[in-house]
């Protein structure tokens, strides 16, 4: 039997390591339904029929059009792509978007023969309100930190996420 050099490592590793690579592990997933369970909860309450896959699909539609020169917004095969489904499920998903005016279909301006999908200007109001939510989501689940403990937790997930970038903002706050 071949052991992977991550197996040899974790054979290695002393057991707290072990122990605590597992409880992050547990972890995860438990922050990750606290977040969007407070955000779909709020969702509902404040902007009826939209889910968090429908924001985040708005959001990358809004990523494409203002990242593109002239083109704009996303083909459904982008889309899909971009969110890691079926381009069934991402045309189901556009439609539920168009039908609630918050996206448009908007031919190429290069190609008539592409379709793209644009968000609508009740779009773009829903995602900026949407952005905000998220903001009060994240400020209430690090209410119990102080400053330098966000900035450190923040740090080391960049790391561990292998971000290279310094989040925005973070400069000031580890000086």
């Amino acid at each position: 039997m071949t052991v992977s050099p991550v197996q040899s490592r974790v054979a290695a590793t002393p057991t707290r390591r072990t122990q605590l690579a597992l409880e992050l592990l547990r972890l995860m997933p438990r922050l990750r339904r606290r977040l969007t369970s407070a955000m779909a909860g709020q969702l509902e309450e404040e902007f009826g029929a939209a889910t968090p896959h429908q924001m985040e699909a708005l959001h990358l539609l809004h990523l494409a059009s203002s990242g593109c020169e002239g083109a704009g917004g996303a083909t459904m095969n982008e889309l899909a792509r971009r969110q890691g489904c079926a381009l069934s499920t991402a045309t189901a998903l556009v439609d539920r978007l168009l039908r609630h005016g918050l996206a448009e279909r908007v031919a190429d301006v290069n190609d008539r023969r592409i379709v793209r999908i644009m968000p609508t200007e009740k779009g773009e109001e829903l995602l900026a309100q949407f952005g905000q939510l998220k903001r009060d989501i994240a400020l209430s689940a690090l209410e119990d930190l102080d400053d330098d403990e966000v900035a450190t937790l923040v740090r080391l997930l960049s790391v561990v996420a292998g971000s290279d970038d310094q989040p925005a903002g973070l400069e000031e706050v580890t000086r």
